[in-house]
Protein backbone atom coordinates (compact mmCIF):
# COMPACT_ATOMS: atom_id res chain seq x y z
CA UNK A 1 0.00 0.00 0.00
CA UNK A 2 2.84 2.38 0.75
CA UNK A 3 4.20 1.77 -2.75
CA UNK A 4 0.73 2.36 -4.25
CA UNK A 5 0.82 -1.15 -5.74
CA UNK A 6 -2.36 -2.36 -4.03
CA UNK A 7 -5.32 -1.42 -6.19
CA UNK A 8 -8.45 -2.95 -7.76
CA UNK A 9 -7.98 -4.59 -11.16
CA UNK A 10 -10.15 -5.57 -14.13
CA UNK A 11 -11.79 -8.97 -13.72
CA UNK A 12 -12.60 -10.81 -16.93
CA UNK A 13 -15.06 -13.08 -15.06
CA UNK A 14 -17.15 -10.18 -13.73
CA UNK A 15 -18.76 -8.14 -16.50
CA UNK A 16 -20.97 -5.08 -16.64
CA UNK A 17 -24.27 -4.93 -18.54
CA UNK A 18 -22.41 -4.17 -21.77
CA UNK A 19 -20.10 -7.17 -21.40
CA UNK A 20 -16.98 -5.26 -20.36
CA UNK A 21 -14.72 -6.42 -17.47
CA UNK A 22 -15.36 -4.69 -14.18
CA UNK A 23 -12.83 -3.10 -11.88
CA UNK A 24 -12.92 -4.97 -8.57
CA UNK A 25 -10.88 -6.04 -5.57
CA UNK A 26 -11.01 -9.83 -5.95
CA UNK A 27 -9.10 -12.32 -3.83
CA UNK A 28 -7.76 -14.67 -6.47
CA UNK A 29 -6.99 -17.71 -4.33
CA UNK A 30 -10.50 -18.35 -2.94
CA UNK A 31 -11.43 -21.99 -3.56
CA UNK A 32 -15.12 -21.34 -4.05
CA UNK A 33 -16.15 -24.84 -5.20
CA UNK A 34 -14.28 -26.58 -2.41
CA UNK A 35 -15.75 -24.22 0.18
CA UNK A 36 -19.28 -24.82 -1.11
CA UNK A 37 -18.88 -28.60 -1.09
CA UNK A 38 -17.48 -28.54 2.45
CA UNK A 39 -20.15 -26.19 3.74
CA UNK A 40 -22.95 -28.13 2.03
CA UNK A 41 -21.77 -31.40 3.59
CA UNK A 42 -21.61 -29.78 7.02
CA UNK A 43 -25.12 -28.34 6.67
CA UNK A 44 -26.49 -31.77 5.75
CA UNK A 45 -24.98 -33.17 8.94
CA UNK A 46 -26.00 -30.14 11.03
CA UNK A 47 -29.39 -28.85 9.77
CA UNK A 48 -29.96 -25.23 10.77
CA UNK A 49 -33.26 -23.86 11.98
CA UNK A 50 -35.07 -21.74 9.40
CA UNK A 51 -33.17 -23.15 6.40
CA UNK A 52 -34.43 -25.59 3.79
CA UNK A 53 -32.42 -28.77 4.30
CA UNK A 54 -32.78 -29.61 0.59
CA UNK A 55 -31.60 -26.27 -0.72
CA UNK A 56 -28.14 -24.74 -0.28
CA UNK A 57 -28.83 -21.40 1.43
CA UNK A 58 -25.83 -19.35 0.30
CA UNK A 59 -25.09 -17.75 -3.06
CA UNK A 60 -21.54 -17.70 -4.51
CA UNK A 61 -20.73 -14.36 -2.89
CA UNK A 62 -21.78 -15.69 0.52
CA UNK A 63 -19.60 -18.77 0.02
CA UNK A 64 -16.61 -16.56 -0.81
CA UNK A 65 -17.23 -14.43 2.29
CA UNK A 66 -17.29 -17.50 4.56
CA UNK A 67 -14.18 -18.93 2.90
CA UNK A 68 -12.29 -15.70 3.53
CA UNK A 69 -13.65 -15.35 7.06
CA UNK A 70 -12.64 -18.91 7.88
CA UNK A 71 -9.04 -18.34 6.83
CA UNK A 72 -8.69 -15.27 9.03
CA UNK A 73 -10.43 -16.97 11.94
CA UNK A 74 -8.06 -19.95 11.85
CA UNK A 75 -5.09 -17.57 11.98
CA UNK A 76 -6.56 -15.74 14.98
CA UNK A 77 -7.39 -19.04 16.68
CA UNK A 78 -3.74 -20.04 16.39
CA UNK A 79 -2.79 -16.88 18.30
CA UNK A 80 -5.44 -17.43 20.97
CA UNK A 81 -4.34 -21.02 21.52
CA UNK A 82 -1.00 -19.81 22.86
CA UNK A 83 -2.83 -19.20 26.14
CA UNK A 84 -0.90 -21.10 28.85
CA UNK A 85 -4.09 -22.19 30.65
CA UNK A 86 -5.47 -23.96 27.57
CA UNK A 87 -3.61 -27.31 27.91
CA UNK A 88 -4.90 -27.90 31.45
CA UNK A 89 -8.43 -27.09 30.35
CA UNK A 90 -8.25 -29.51 27.42
CA UNK A 91 -7.07 -32.39 29.61
CA UNK A 92 -9.69 -31.76 32.31
CA UNK A 93 -13.09 -33.52 32.28
CA UNK A 94 -15.67 -31.60 30.24
CA UNK A 95 -17.82 -31.14 33.34
CA UNK A 96 -15.01 -29.25 35.10
CA UNK A 97 -13.94 -26.94 32.29
CA UNK A 98 -16.50 -24.16 32.76
CA UNK A 99 -15.15 -23.40 36.24
CA UNK A 100 -11.51 -23.32 35.20
CA UNK A 101 -9.44 -20.13 34.95
CA UNK A 102 -9.14 -20.11 31.16
CA UNK A 103 -11.24 -17.13 30.03
CA UNK A 104 -14.20 -17.67 27.74
CA UNK A 105 -13.25 -16.78 24.19
CA UNK A 106 -15.88 -14.44 22.75
CA UNK A 107 -16.44 -14.63 18.99
CA UNK A 108 -18.03 -11.41 17.73
CA UNK A 109 -19.08 -11.66 14.08
CA UNK A 110 -19.90 -8.90 11.60
CA UNK A 111 -21.47 -10.94 8.82
CA UNK A 112 -23.01 -9.58 5.59
CA UNK A 113 -25.96 -7.35 6.46
CA UNK A 114 -28.01 -8.69 3.53
CA UNK A 115 -28.19 -12.14 5.12
CA UNK A 116 -31.40 -13.34 6.72
CA UNK A 117 -31.44 -14.20 10.41
CA UNK A 118 -31.31 -17.91 9.51
CA UNK A 119 -28.32 -17.40 7.20
CA UNK A 120 -26.49 -15.40 9.87
CA UNK A 121 -27.18 -18.12 12.42
CA UNK A 122 -25.87 -20.79 10.05
CA UNK A 123 -22.79 -18.73 9.18
CA UNK A 124 -22.09 -18.14 12.88
CA UNK A 125 -22.46 -21.86 13.62
CA UNK A 126 -20.08 -22.72 10.79
CA UNK A 127 -17.40 -20.31 12.00
CA UNK A 128 -17.87 -21.46 15.58
CA UNK A 129 -17.20 -25.06 14.59
CA UNK A 130 -14.00 -23.95 12.84
CA UNK A 131 -12.74 -22.67 16.20
CA UNK A 132 -13.68 -25.96 17.83
CA UNK A 133 -11.83 -27.86 15.10
CA UNK A 134 -8.70 -25.92 15.98
CA UNK A 135 -8.97 -27.32 19.51
CA UNK A 136 -10.65 -24.58 21.55
CA UNK A 137 -12.93 -26.20 24.19
CA UNK A 138 -16.67 -25.62 23.58
CA UNK A 139 -17.23 -24.95 27.29
CA UNK A 140 -15.01 -21.87 26.94
CA UNK A 141 -16.46 -20.43 23.72
CA UNK A 142 -19.29 -17.94 23.34
CA UNK A 143 -20.78 -16.30 20.25
CA UNK A 144 -22.63 -13.27 21.63
CA UNK A 145 -25.36 -11.61 19.63
CA UNK A 146 -24.46 -8.18 18.34
CA UNK A 147 -25.23 -5.48 20.92
CA UNK A 148 -28.44 -3.47 20.50
CA UNK A 149 -26.68 -0.53 18.89
CA UNK A 150 -28.38 1.57 16.19
CA UNK A 151 -25.80 0.09 13.81
CA UNK A 152 -23.13 -2.29 15.15
CA UNK A 153 -20.20 -0.64 13.38
CA UNK A 154 -16.75 -2.08 14.13
CA UNK A 155 -15.59 0.85 16.28
CA UNK A 156 -18.84 0.92 18.27
CA UNK A 157 -18.56 -2.83 18.80
CA UNK A 158 -15.01 -2.45 20.15
CA UNK A 159 -16.20 0.17 22.63
CA UNK A 160 -19.03 -2.14 23.68
CA UNK A 161 -16.65 -5.07 24.29
CA UNK A 162 -14.29 -2.88 26.35
CA UNK A 163 -17.12 -1.37 28.37
CA UNK A 164 -18.64 -4.77 29.03
CA UNK A 165 -15.29 -6.18 30.18
CA UNK A 166 -14.80 -3.24 32.56
CA UNK A 167 -18.33 -3.68 33.95
CA UNK A 168 -17.96 -7.43 34.46
CA UNK A 169 -14.49 -7.15 35.97
CA UNK A 170 -13.56 -10.43 34.30
CA UNK A 171 -10.57 -11.32 32.09
CA UNK A 172 -11.41 -10.58 28.47
CA UNK A 173 -10.39 -12.62 25.45
CA UNK A 174 -12.26 -11.94 22.22
CA UNK A 175 -12.08 -12.28 18.48
CA UNK A 176 -13.84 -9.72 16.31
CA UNK A 177 -14.24 -10.87 12.73
CA UNK A 178 -15.86 -9.35 9.63
CA UNK A 179 -16.23 -11.01 6.24
CA UNK A 180 -18.01 -9.94 3.09
CA UNK A 181 -17.96 -10.32 -0.68
CA UNK A 182 -19.51 -8.26 -3.43
CA UNK A 183 -17.69 -10.20 -6.14
CA UNK A 184 -20.64 -11.65 -7.98
CA UNK A 185 -23.39 -10.99 -10.51
CA UNK A 186 -26.00 -10.35 -7.81
CA UNK A 187 -24.17 -7.41 -6.29
CA UNK A 188 -23.16 -6.02 -9.68
CA UNK A 189 -26.72 -6.06 -10.99
CA UNK A 190 -28.07 -4.61 -7.75
CA UNK A 191 -25.55 -1.75 -7.68
CA UNK A 192 -26.00 -1.05 -11.39
CA UNK A 193 -29.79 -0.87 -11.04
CA UNK A 194 -29.40 1.65 -8.23
CA UNK A 195 -26.78 3.73 -10.02
CA UNK A 196 -24.14 2.82 -7.43
CA UNK A 197 -21.69 0.80 -9.55
CA UNK A 198 -18.36 2.35 -10.54
CA UNK A 199 -18.02 2.88 -14.28
CA UNK A 200 -16.68 5.38 -16.79
CA UNK A 201 -20.00 7.18 -16.56
CA UNK A 202 -20.23 6.81 -12.78
CA UNK A 203 -16.76 7.64 -11.53
CA UNK A 204 -18.04 8.15 -7.99
CA UNK A 205 -19.57 4.67 -7.78
CA UNK A 206 -18.66 1.67 -5.68
CA UNK A 207 -15.93 -0.75 -6.79
CA UNK A 208 -16.87 -4.35 -5.87
CA UNK A 209 -14.54 -5.83 -3.28
CA UNK A 210 -14.33 -8.68 -0.81
CA UNK A 211 -12.30 -9.80 2.13
CA UNK A 212 -12.12 -10.68 5.78
CA UNK A 213 -10.38 -9.05 8.69
CA UNK A 214 -10.23 -9.70 12.39
CA UNK A 215 -8.62 -8.77 15.67
CA UNK A 216 -7.67 -10.79 18.73
CA UNK A 217 -8.48 -8.64 21.75
CA UNK A 218 -7.37 -9.24 25.31
CA UNK A 219 -7.36 -7.42 28.62
CA UNK A 220 -3.90 -6.48 29.86
CA UNK A 221 -3.34 -9.55 32.02
CA UNK A 222 -4.52 -11.93 29.30
CA UNK A 223 -2.36 -10.23 26.68
CA UNK A 224 0.69 -10.77 28.89
CA UNK A 225 -0.17 -14.47 29.25
CA UNK A 226 -0.55 -14.90 25.49
CA UNK A 227 3.01 -13.67 24.94
CA UNK A 228 1.98 -12.16 21.62
CA UNK A 229 4.96 -10.98 19.55
CA UNK A 230 3.94 -7.31 19.70
CA UNK A 231 0.65 -6.53 21.44
CA UNK A 232 -0.45 -2.91 21.27
CA UNK A 233 -2.91 -0.81 23.22
CA UNK A 234 -6.29 -0.14 21.67
CA UNK A 235 -7.71 3.09 23.08
CA UNK A 236 -11.35 4.16 23.31
CA UNK A 237 -12.94 4.98 19.98
CA UNK A 238 -14.80 8.21 19.24
CA UNK A 239 -17.88 7.51 17.14
CA UNK A 240 -20.86 9.50 15.91
CA UNK A 241 -23.80 9.06 13.57
CA UNK A 242 -24.01 11.38 10.60
CA UNK A 243 -26.98 13.54 9.73
CA UNK A 244 -28.75 11.33 7.17
CA UNK A 245 -30.08 14.40 5.37
CA UNK A 246 -26.65 15.95 4.92
CA UNK A 247 -25.14 15.72 1.45
CA UNK A 248 -21.88 13.76 1.39
CA UNK A 249 -20.80 14.98 -2.01
CA UNK A 250 -17.92 16.87 -0.42
CA UNK A 251 -17.81 14.96 2.86
CA UNK A 252 -17.76 16.44 6.32
CA UNK A 253 -14.15 17.03 7.34
CA UNK A 254 -15.20 18.94 10.44
CA UNK A 255 -16.96 15.87 11.87
CA UNK A 256 -14.12 13.48 11.08
CA UNK A 257 -11.54 15.93 12.47
CA UNK A 258 -13.62 16.39 15.62
CA UNK A 259 -13.80 12.65 16.20
CA UNK A 260 -10.07 12.33 15.53
CA UNK A 261 -9.37 15.03 18.12
CA UNK A 262 -11.62 13.23 20.62
CA UNK A 263 -9.78 9.96 20.00
CA UNK A 264 -6.42 11.66 20.54
CA UNK A 265 -7.68 13.19 23.78
CA UNK A 266 -9.00 9.83 25.01
CA UNK A 267 -5.55 8.33 24.42
CA UNK A 268 -3.70 11.36 25.84
CA UNK A 269 -1.78 11.56 22.57
CA UNK A 270 -0.69 14.69 20.70
CA UNK A 271 -1.17 15.04 16.94
CA UNK A 272 2.61 15.25 16.57
CA UNK A 273 2.90 11.74 18.07
CA UNK A 274 0.94 10.20 15.19
CA UNK A 275 3.22 8.54 12.64
CA UNK A 276 0.56 6.98 10.41
CA UNK A 277 -3.14 7.36 9.67
CA UNK A 278 -4.99 4.30 8.36
CA UNK A 279 -8.57 4.50 7.12
CA UNK A 280 -11.33 2.43 5.57
CA UNK A 281 -11.93 5.17 3.00
CA UNK A 282 -12.56 4.18 -0.60
CA UNK A 283 -11.78 6.04 -3.83
CA UNK A 284 -14.98 8.12 -4.01
CA UNK A 285 -14.49 11.86 -4.03
CA UNK A 286 -16.51 12.73 -0.92
CA UNK A 287 -14.95 10.25 1.52
CA UNK A 288 -11.44 10.80 0.13
CA UNK A 289 -11.69 14.59 0.42
CA UNK A 290 -13.04 14.15 3.92
CA UNK A 291 -10.04 12.02 4.88
CA UNK A 292 -7.42 14.21 3.26
CA UNK A 293 -8.87 17.44 4.63
CA UNK A 294 -9.01 15.92 8.10
CA UNK A 295 -5.39 14.74 7.88
CA UNK A 296 -4.21 18.10 6.55
CA UNK A 297 -5.97 20.03 9.31
CA UNK A 298 -5.12 17.77 12.23
CA UNK A 299 -1.93 15.98 11.17
CA UNK A 300 -0.03 18.46 8.98
CA UNK A 301 3.31 16.70 9.54
CA UNK A 302 2.18 13.51 7.80
CA UNK A 303 2.97 12.82 4.16
CA UNK A 304 -0.44 12.34 2.55
CA UNK A 305 1.06 10.04 -0.07
CA UNK A 306 2.78 7.53 2.21
CA UNK A 307 1.53 8.11 5.77
CA UNK A 308 -2.21 8.22 5.09
CA UNK A 309 -3.31 4.80 3.85
CA UNK A 310 -6.81 3.95 2.61
CA UNK A 311 -7.87 0.31 2.67
CA UNK A 312 -11.05 0.87 0.67
CA UNK A 313 -9.24 2.65 -2.13
CA UNK A 314 -6.79 -0.25 -2.38
CA UNK A 315 -9.22 -3.16 -2.05
CA UNK A 316 -12.66 -2.06 -3.23
CA UNK A 317 -15.87 -1.92 -1.23
CA UNK A 318 -16.34 -4.74 1.30
CA UNK A 319 -18.43 -3.06 4.00
CA UNK A 320 -17.26 -3.30 7.65
CA UNK A 321 -14.30 -5.46 6.62
CA UNK A 322 -12.43 -2.30 5.61
CA UNK A 323 -12.64 -0.75 9.09
CA UNK A 324 -11.23 -3.88 10.75
CA UNK A 325 -8.59 -4.15 8.03
CA UNK A 326 -7.59 -0.54 8.70
CA UNK A 327 -7.30 -1.41 12.39
CA UNK A 328 -5.18 -4.46 11.57
CA UNK A 329 -2.97 -2.20 9.47
CA UNK A 330 -2.73 0.22 12.39
CA UNK A 331 -1.80 -2.62 14.75
CA UNK A 332 0.93 -3.77 12.39
CA UNK A 333 2.35 -0.26 12.08
CA UNK A 334 2.21 0.42 15.83
CA UNK A 335 3.91 -2.90 16.58
CA UNK A 336 6.60 -2.42 13.95
CA UNK A 337 7.89 1.06 14.78
CA UNK A 338 7.78 3.65 17.54
CA UNK A 339 4.88 6.05 17.48
CA UNK A 340 1.12 6.11 17.59
CA UNK A 341 -1.31 5.35 14.77
CA UNK A 342 -4.65 7.05 14.18
CA UNK A 343 -7.30 4.85 12.57
CA UNK A 344 -10.24 6.61 10.88
CA UNK A 345 -13.53 5.25 9.59
CA UNK A 346 -15.73 7.20 7.18
CA UNK A 347 -16.78 4.54 4.66
CA UNK A 348 -20.20 4.05 6.23
CA UNK A 349 -22.49 6.81 4.91
CA UNK A 350 -24.21 7.15 8.28
CA UNK A 351 -21.37 6.72 10.79
CA UNK A 352 -17.85 8.01 11.44
CA UNK A 353 -15.22 6.99 13.92
CA UNK A 354 -11.65 7.40 15.08
CA UNK A 355 -9.39 5.41 17.37
CA UNK A 356 -5.73 5.53 18.45
CA UNK A 357 -3.61 2.37 18.38
CA UNK A 358 -0.28 1.97 20.15
CA UNK A 359 2.36 2.02 21.44
CA UNK A 360 3.75 -1.51 21.77
CA UNK A 361 3.60 -3.14 25.16
CA UNK A 362 6.61 -2.47 27.32
CA UNK A 363 6.49 1.29 26.85
CA UNK A 364 4.87 1.81 30.22
CA UNK A 365 1.34 1.13 28.99
CA UNK A 366 -0.93 -1.87 29.35
CA UNK A 367 -1.51 -3.92 26.24
CA UNK A 368 -4.80 -4.92 24.74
Amino acid sequence: MQARQARPALDTDLLDEDGYPLLCGKVAEVQEDLQQDTLAAWLRQHPQEGLDAQRFPFNPEDVRALALGGEVLVDLAYEAMRHPLLPACLTAPASARAAMALPTLQLHLLLPTAWSAAQSQAGSAWLRQLLLQQGWPPEKLAVPALPPLPTPTPFALLNHIAARAALDGQPCLAIVLACNSYIGEMSVHDWASKGLLFSAAQADGLIPGEGAAGLLLASAAEAALLEAPAPVLLHQAATQARDAARSRKHGDPALLASLAAQALAAAAVLPADITLASADTDQRTGPMLELMNCATALLPELDLGTQVQSVGAACGHAGPVAALAALALAQHAAASAPGQVLCLSNLDPLHCGAIVVGPPAGDGNDAG
